[in-house]
């Protein structure tokens, strides 16, 4: 028999321990079960080219594939996805076209009374002092490229571009620069000023140019009429086959037009930035 505390050897019949004097039984208590040893488990990955199951620690299959590569492949389609909406969002900075078109219908809306006044100017054309319908016919001639060259210059925007939320900016999408503003339509100057000088001659002889029976279709009429036409479809086909949707009268001025943040994106970011 054994102590229990000091494991020291007696026989049968002692009570008491002679080595650390505890009471004896005769037999010794029966040792703890030892504990389980968990097992790790190694969980191994399947090729998905031929199917071999592979350990954690090894990264590459028998057969050569490497399963390093698709977080390589995903990493990859992330940075095109980034690279993707990083153009599409400055596609849609740049994508101007309607705005600029719906920009010039208001426009002319706020020349209606301009315009009501020169009906009036020559339908009292026998009345009217022929120096004075001169004068109106090159101020009015010439109002809305003057509108124009001073809302760009100094505002970068007319009204309808105001409106719709577009703004004519330098190249380096700095503010645009008095001398740009006039630069920008100087090709519709100078047609609009050769189409003046070619009326007022007939007007101070005491013509109405807008009767139909004075309209004559000469070769100056034709000139003016088909550089016109050929000016339109240029800033058109200008306008549609450049990433920046700049005109001609952009190229020229150096300028560039783009959409402007809506009001209500920008308050809620402010919003959540005060938050």
């Amino acid at each position: 028999m054994f102590c229990p505390k000091c494991r020291t050897e007696y026989r049968k019949g002692f009570y008491t321990c002679a080595a650390c004097e505890i009471s004896l039984v005769d037999k010794l208590p029966p040792e703890p079960p030892p504990k389980p040893v968990k097992q790790r488990v190694k969980v191994g990955w399947k090729c998905p080219e031929c199917g071999m199951l592979n350990n954690d620690d090894i990264s590459k299959c028998e057969c050569g594939y490497d399963s390093n590569r698709p977080l390589k492949i995903d990493s990859h389609k992330v940075e095109d996805l980034e690279k993707q909406n990083s153009r599409e969002i400055l596609t849609k900075k740049y994508k101007t076209f309607w705005p600029r078109f719906w920009a010039g219908g208001i426009d002319s809306i706020v020349f209606i009374p301009l315009m009501v006044i020169d009906h009036f100017v020559w339908k009292a054309h026998s009345s009217i002092p022929i120096l004075l319908i001169a004068i109106w016919h090159i101020a009015y001639s010439l109002s809305f490229s003057i509108y124009s060259i001073l809302m760009h210059g100094k505002y970068g925007q007319t009204l309808g571009k105001m409106v719709m939320r577009v703004k004519v900016l330098d190249i380096s999408e700095n503010k645009l620069t008095m001398y740009q503003a006039i630069k920008r339509d100087i090709v519709l100057i100078t047609m609009t000023t050769l189409g003046v000088t070619h009326n007022i001659p007939r007007i101070m002889s005491g013509v109405n140019i807008y009767d139909p029976a004075a309209i004559k279709f000469d070769f100056s009429f034709f000139i003016l009429m088909n550089a016109t036409m050929l000016w339109f479809l240029a800033e058109i086909v200008t306008m549609l086959f450049n990433n920046k949707r700049r005109a001609v009268h952009d190229f020229i001025a150096r300028s560039v037009v783009i959409r402007l943040p809506q009001k209500n994106k920008r308050i809620k970011r402010n919003h959540a930035g005060n938050l």
